[in-house]
């Protein structure tokens, strides 16, 4: 009678597929590698072209001899990922079957028992230990699987070209050094919504959403669970393997992808001192999910788009939004006091603000309240997203996620000031506010 082999299943996988699918991605790796050697030869064919055409051609060969590098790399780092992973699989298939045989001699034991209810009770115990190894196996292959997945998609990540009119690429990414690695796990343990400076890439509302839910004690839990170390294949932590709430390939589907990150936007951004920082790690993850990176939204990628969706693929909540158009009413005010006092993260965008509020260059002038109780006029950006970080009947609190802000005479002050209902009316747009799980 077969009542504990049923117990438990086929461990989920196929070690040699994987095995298999890791010899053709070598293989690949390979051909990558000869490709490279080519297109190299090729840059000397010419050697008496010279004038526009031919700085155009070179300059088009040294961009694909670049992509051709990182995929011949990458290929290479896939093809050991997935030995790794293959492996892993492997350990815990064999197991699995060691645990299946262990529950036929069970079933053996009571068929041959004379008095079955008086030594069933004795069989369950070791039946109930074998089932929660292979639910644990079960749940650390599902986890391997994860991040063998990261690994891969870390490795063939070609980031698109952004390159601006003074000739920078935007989308430029630099390895985290060892110095980096350590000062971020230093700053995971003290959190600061404050360290934030926006670089190159236009995600303010991305970072303005991780700020938003920083500022809380228990939003900081949330954000460290979102991150983990990653090490490599001699145990030395390289990166880390970041959970976004987004799939921007499957955007119908409830999102959650984990991404692993080991280098950071070059032109990104940093904490405050300018080296990457915590925000560097969840940006450089973001981007990576988007296969247009650092381009605009239209074309895939993180530059442009609406705190509401990134307090969602921050935290995996839902998030609503506050329309102001032009005057928020007394219940809107009082909803989003509630919502700070609440610990709710929330965002304002003065992107949906009357165009005609701000000057031709897209920014206005605003009297505002610093810190320190002082009255400042500061620049307020058209098309810009900013943390709220604190509400009540006499005005609101924002952030700026580049950090500071600048006055008319272009002198810096610092990135959080406090602003009448009636500007803020004026010059935002609208609220968008999330939940912390």
């Amino acid at each position: 009678m077969t009542i504990f082999s049923n117990l438990i299943g086929d461990m989920p996988g196929h070690s040699q597929a994987v095995f298999e699918y890791a010899d053709m991605v070598q293989h690949s790796a390979s051909r990558t590698a000869e490709a490279e050697t080519s297109l190299r030869s090729s840059r000397s064919m010419t050697p008496s072209w010279s004038g526009a055409s031919a700085d155009a051609y070179q300059e088009s060969i040294r961009g694909q001899i670049h992509d051709i590098c990182v995929l011949a790399d990458g290929t290479e780092d896939g093809s050991k990922s997935l030995l790794r992973y293959a492996w892993t699989l492997r350990t815990h298939e064999d197991r699995v079957e060691e645990l299946h045989d262990e529950l036929l001699k069970l079933d053996s034991q009571y068929d041959a028992a004379p008095d079955k209810a008086a030594v069933l009770p004795a069989l369950i115990r070791p039946a109930k230990m074998i089932t929660q190894e292979y639910a644990d196996r079960v749940s650390q292959a599902k986890e391997a699987a994860e991040v063998c997945a990261a690994e891969l998609r870390n490795s063939l990540d070609l980031e698109p070209v952004n390159r601006r009119s003074n000739g920078t690429n935007v989308g430029a990414s630099e390895e985290l050094t060892e110095e980096d690695i350590e000062r971020i796990n230093r700053e995971l343990e003290n959190l600061n919504f404050n360290n934030v400076q926006q670089g190159s890439i236009g995600d303010c509302y991305y970072l303005s959403a991780l700020m938003a839910v920083m500022q809380y004690d228990e939003g900081q839990d949330w954000l460290r669970s979102c991150i983990s170390p990653h090490y490599d294949e001699n145990g030395k932590q390289d990166g880390y393997l970041v959970t976004v709430y987004d799939d921007p390939l499957h955007p119908d589907e409830k999102a959650k992808q984990t991404v692993l990150v080991t280098d950071v936007y070059a032109h990104g951004a940093t904490g405050l001192d300018g080296s990457p920082s915590v925000i560097s790690i969840f940006e450089s993850a973001y981007g990576q999910l988007h296969p247009g990176g650092t381009l605009d939204g239209s074309d895939g990628g993180i530059s442009g788009g609406w705190g509401q969706e990134a307090l969602q693929d921050v935290t995996g909540s839902s998030a609503g939004r506050i329309d102001g158009d032009g005057d928020y009413s007394e219940s809107q005010r009082r909803e989003i006091i509630g919502a700070i006092s609440q610990h709710r993260p929330a965002t304002a965008e003065t992107a949906s603000a009357p165009r005609e509020h701000f000057d031709k260059d897209g920014t206005a002038q605003a009297s505002v309240q610093l810190p320190d109780g002082s009255t400042q006029t500061i620049i307020i950006y058209g098309s810009h997203e900013y943390a709220v970080v604190g509400a009540d009947e006499n005005g609101v609190t924002l952030r700026n996620p580049h950090g500071s802000n600048r006055t008319p005479s272009g002198v810096g002050v610092g990135g959080t000031f406090t602003m009448s209902w009636e500007d803020f009316s004026y010059y935002y747009g609208g609220v968008e506010v999330g939940e912390i799980p």
